[in-house]
Order: C-alpha cells, then structure tokens, then sequence
C-alpha cells in the first residue's frame, strides 16, 4: 500500500510491515485505550503491523510509560506540516477511534492522502464520509473486537482496501471547504 516508510525505518521496521497510525490529541474520549487493545489482539494475529501514533495531550506520559518496551509502537508526538505529511505516508491505515468528535477531520485528511480508514461509529462525519465497505470501514464505537477485525480485514485484503481508496478519493474530489464547514457548523449544532 504505502512504500514511504521514512517513520517505521527509524525504529528498525521493515518495508513489509503494516503500519497503522492514529493521528489526534491523546485523551481519553480519543479512544486510544481501544486502538491499545485491539493492537495488542493484532500482535498474534498480525505480527507484521505496526502502530503509529501521532499527537499529545493528557494521556502522552502515561503511553510513553505503557509501550516503552513495545518496539512495534512508535509514539510520535504532535507533527506538523510536512512532519505529519510524512507520518501519513508510512500510514498503511488510518484509525479513528474516538468515542465522540463532532466531525474528525483526520477522515478528510487520510482520505485525501488515499489511505484506508477504519472508524468509530460516533463521528460526526460518518454521515456524510463514512459508507462501510465503500469509502472505508466503520465499527461500532468502544466495540475493540470490531476494531480489531476492521483492522486486520485492511491487513489481509490489500486490493479490497485500495478499492475503498479510489471511492473515498472520488469522495474527496467532490468535497469542497464550503461544503465541510457547512458539515462541521451542522454537526456542532446537533451535538
């Protein structure tokens, strides 16, 4: 899928590794403690993924203590620009697992960098972004064993998942500023 993997060469990875990255702020409605777990069921399952994760706050001390020895998770801290580009392209998948967000721009953001997503059913662009099997993979919000498979479904079915590239690439060449401001100010409004 990706063959830029500038990131994952530093801690030692190899270019046949997938590497699934999450990309936002670091507490605890984000639901990282279920993108922990479902990786950890992956390890076994998938020993060739990776984990990426990209972003700070309140819970960064507590990771940097909990994967310490985990070699196969890279915490990246907060990027940006062409620091977070680069992050996106070592991305093999895009996860979103947060328990609420009223949009999730990082969908906007993977999809536009052609990268598979996996998210949470409580984003607020789900409606408008998300068509399960079409434009990416969608899964009950705090559900890790739907986590988990989404995941490895995107690890084990590489053309499927380009499929639901090019869709949320045809997405993305429809969406325009107007059109996500107008989401975002709605999503608010209902939230």
């Amino acid at each position: 899928m990706r063959s830029a993997r500038s990131t994952g060469a530093a801690r030692g990875w190899q270019f046949d590794n997938f590497v699934v990255t999450y990309v936002g702020r670091l507490e605890p409605i984000k639901g990282i403690a279920d993108l922990l777990a479902a990786f950890d069921r992956l390890k076994t399952a998938e020993p060739r993924t990776r984990l990426q994760i990209v972003g700070d706050g309140s819970l960064m001390a507590r990771l940097q203590t909990d994967i310490s020895a985990d070699d196969r998770i890279q915490l990246r801290g907060r990027l940006s620009s062409n620091a977070l580009w680069a992050g996106y392209a070592a991305a093999d998948c895009i996860v979103v697992p947060s328990h609420w967000e009223p949009w999730g721009l990082v969908v906007n953001e993977a999809m536009a960098a052609g990268i598979p997503v996996v998210a949470a059913s409580s984003l607020g662009c789900s409606a408008d972004l998300i068509d399960h099997k079409r434009t990416a993979l969608a899964f009950k919000t705090g559900d890790i064993d739907a986590l988990t498979c989404a995941i490895a479904w995107i690890a084990r079915h590489p053309q499927e998942a380009q499929c639901l590239v090019a869709s949320a690439g045809h997405l993305m060449d429809r969406w325009s500023l107007e059109d996500e401001s107008d989401a975002i100010r709605s999503a608010w409004a209902n939230a």
